[in-house]
């Protein structure tokens, strides 16, 4: 029982300290958001369920949105980068998409949930769904 005690007590302090945690870039975590930097964005496909931007400018204002975004994270300084400082950069981000359709502001947030698996950040606690929605529904 005291070992269980002992376990129960570490679990909960890990998960508690989890998302205050610094994130570290690593050369294989630079190195997938450089992929994702270097591709075409906000293009049409079935694979994506996206239909495309509705013009090749809104196209690259939302491309550039989503890898200035990438740069920041990449650039963000070791003792900065954690799980609210992605978060707020994310805000930034979707700033960029106010003036947009539905569409690429939906498409922009799969861009940061992508950013989120390179991380390993399993949840944005509602973030994602307040940009989305302006309301978080699962509250």
């Amino acid at each position: 029982m005291k070992y269980f005690l002992c376990f129960l007590i570490m679990l909960l302090v890990g998960c508690e300290q989890n998302s205050d945690m610094n994130l570290i870039n690593t050369s294989k975590i630079i190195e997938k958001l450089d992929h994702l930097k270097s591709r075409q964005k906000f293009e049409g496909g079935e694979s994506v369920f996206y239909p495309g931007a509705p013009s090749e400018e809104i196209r690259v204002i939302a491309q550039s949105a989503i890898n200035e975004l990438i740069s920041n994270l990449i650039a963000a300084p070791e003792e900065e980068l954690n799980h609210e400082y992605v978060f707020s950069k994310f805000q930034e981000a979707a700033s960029a998409f106010q003036s947009m359709d539905s569409e690429e502001l939906e498409r922009g947030l799969e861009y940061m949930e992508e950013i989120m698996e390179i991380y390993g950040i399993e949840s944005s606690n509602g973030l994602l769904n307040n940009l989305r929605y302006g309301f978080d529904p699962e509250q």
